[in-house]
């Protein structure tokens, strides 16, 4: 018994490293553009920041018709297909103009304040194609839509794999110790080995749960 478990051990390991070193790039890439992503609103907010506030003017707030209708009357090359009204009475209201962009209005003088910061939302767009199809295009989309949930996959195993291989073989506190926390003196590839059982065992558990709906999104 103990020399199959020895030999299944063995077999996951190298089946994490070869796993890993196989699809390393594309999941670097979902990682690095994922975290982008993640705070993709707070930065386009930031970015248009200058058209996205306005000044209160308390009981004089204009109804979507008083606003939509000058705008249509002096803008007729608009075609409007939404407006967003936010609730923050300090806040402008979005008028999108499908692939057009957005324009920003004042909700009080109906004045237009300006457009969406389209070359920060073109870069987050080509991050979400980088991140869902790894920049891939027309009819190639889905064989990058399937790579990215294989990758997927493969990440889901690493995280579990990770944990099963970090698990010390005897549970004592002394074996637990060198392998949840950072030990001080290593160099080398110990510091990467005792870096790398840190952070993976501290992060498993987000790995895990990331990777795991990730992949139902992607199939």
């Amino acid at each position: 018994m103990f020399i199959s478990m020895r030999i299944f051990r063995k077999v996951i390991f190298w089946l994490h490293l070869c796993l890993a070193l196989s699809a390393g790039v594309v999941i670097f890439i979902m990682c690095a553009t994922g975290a982008m992503l993640a705070f993709e609103r707070n930065i386009i907010e930031l970015a248009e920041s200058d058209v996205r506030t306005v000044a209160v003017d308390v009981g004089k707030r204009r109804s979507p018709l008083e606003v939509l209708g000058p705008l249509m009357r002096d803008r007729p090359d608009l075609d409007p297909t939404a407006l967003a009204i936010s609730s923050d009475p300090g806040s402008t209201w979005s008028v999108s103009l499908g692939r057009e962009g957005q324009i920003f209005v004042d909700p009080y003088t109906g004045a237009v304040l300006g457009e969406g910061n389209n070359g920060v939302r073109s870069v987050m767009s080509k991050l979400r194609s980088w991140h869902r199809y790894i920049a891939l295009s027309g009819d190639s989309r889905q064989a990058g839509k399937l790579a990215t949930g294989i990758s997927n996959i493969i990440f889901l195993f690493l995280a579990i794999s990770g944990v099963y291989l970090w698990f010390p073989r005897k549970l004592e506190w002394k074996r637990f110790q060198p392998v949840i926390w950072f030990r001080r003196g290593l160099k080398g590839k110990g510091r990467n080995f005792n870096w790398h059982n840190v952070i993976g065992f501290w992060t498993s558990l987000f790995l895990i749960v990331f990777t795991l709906t990730a992949t139902v999104i992607s199939f």
